[in-house]
């Protein structure tokens, strides 16, 4: 659960209203662990426009868990609303992403709309550490989508490499690394080259009008010295 310490999930409860105080428990205990769990009790300030808030903690959750009881797969409410919008969310993600994570909070009968995910009881032995691994798993993909999109501004540059004695970033994959690498030495290899070819035509036209010239620079240097002025240029 300590990979939860620099990056904290965002995890959505999604429950009824009757199993407030067992779900009040899983978000104490979410929180303590290091997750940033999202429970309408704590979250909802007086006067605040609720359908919209629970839409939007949805939508900006990396994972939501639907709390499943004799009383929440019986009720007709809001419940089910929150469920199929949270089952419309996972549609949107990737394959094999887990997204929506069903617990049981007692032994009721899970519904056939979740035929295809994998539930957990969360009132038997190791019911919470086995939530806490399908976080984690989340955790660990967002945390690698988020350093896919910023490792190429991020891994160090090739000079960068050559001064830290040739060492690899540990924070990144050997073959990230050599690929930004490669980059980098072509860039700088073709800079290098067209420095090399603009220095050898500066030379060669200096040759080629240095005649044309010559006689005008050795009577301006004779001139300023002759009368003292900008010695110091020359």
């Amino acid at each position: 659960m300590s990979e939860t310490k620099q990056h904290r999930l965002q995890v959505f409860l999604c429950h009824a209203d009757e199993d407030k105080p067992k779900v009040r428990k899983l978000y104490k205990q979410l929180v303590s662990d290091g997750y940033d769990a999202w429970f309408d009790e704590e979250k909802l300030k007086p006067g605040a426009d609720w359908k919209l808030k629970i839409d939007i903690a949805m939508r900006e959750s990396h994972a939501i868990i639907i709390c499943l009881s004799t009383a929440s797969v019986q009720k007709e409410g809001y419940v089910n609303v929150e469920i199929s919008n949270a089952l419309d969310i996972a549609r949107e993600k990737p394959e094999g992403t887990i997204f929506v994570i069903p617990v049981r909070l007692d032994e009721c009968e899970v519904p056939y709309r979740f035929k295809n995910i994998q539930w957990t009881n969360l009132f038997t032995s190791g019911g919470y550490e086995r939530v806490c691994d399908s976080l984690n798993e989340r955790l660990r993909d967002v945390k690698k989508k988020e350093s896919g999109n910023k490792s190429q501004d991020n891994i160090p540059s090739f000079l960068q490499w050559i001064v830290d004695n040739k060492k690899f970033d540990p924070k990144f994959t050997r073959q990230e690394q050599e690929n930004k690498l490669k980059v980098d030495f072509f860039i700088w290899y073709l800079f290098t080259l067209g420095t090399a070819f603009f220095i050898y035509l500066l030379k060669t036209l200096e040759n080629f009008f240095w005649p044309f010239f010559a006689p005008i620079y050795r009577g301006f240097t004779k001139l300023t010295r002759t009368y003292g002025g900008c010695k110091w240029l020359f």
